[in-house]
C-alpha cells in the first residue's frame, strides 16, 4: 500500500507501474463520508487534463494498493470503522 500527498508525479507513476491496481481517493484532512475506490485506470483520477497538484494536492490525497483488501484497512485509518467505502466509483466501477 502506498500513499500519496502532495506528489501527483509519484501518484502518476504508481498508477503507470499497477494498472490493475486500485485506488481511495480521500480528503486531505481525513473525513469517513469521503473515502471513494476506484481502479487504477479510472480516468476520474488519472486524466491527462487535470491541473497541477489536482490528484494529491489541494484537498485531496490517494492510497493506492494492489488489493481491495488492503484499501479495506486503509479505510479504517480513515474513519471507517468497518473498512467499507463510502461509495465505489460509479465510472470504473470496482
Amino acid at each position: 500500500m502506498k500513499r500519496f500527498s502532495n506528489d501527483d508525479k509519484g501518484y502518476r507513476a504508481w498508477l503507470a507501474d499497477h494498472p490493475d491496481g486500485f485506488v481511495l481517493n480521500v480528503r486531505s484532512v481525513p473525513n469517513p463520508e469521503y473515502v471513494v475506490l476506484h481502479r487504477a485506470g479510472c480516468g476520474s483520477i488519472s486524466s491527462e487534463a487535470q491541473a497541477p497538484a489536482a490528484f494529491t494536492g489541494r484537498a485531496y490525497r490517494k492510497i493506492c494498493a494492489t488489493t481491495v483488501a488492503e484499501l479495506k484497512l486503509a479505510a479504517k485509518t480513515e474513519g471507517r470503522r468497518d473498512g467499507t467505502f463510502s461509495k465505489r466509483c460509479g465510472i470504473c466501477k470496482p
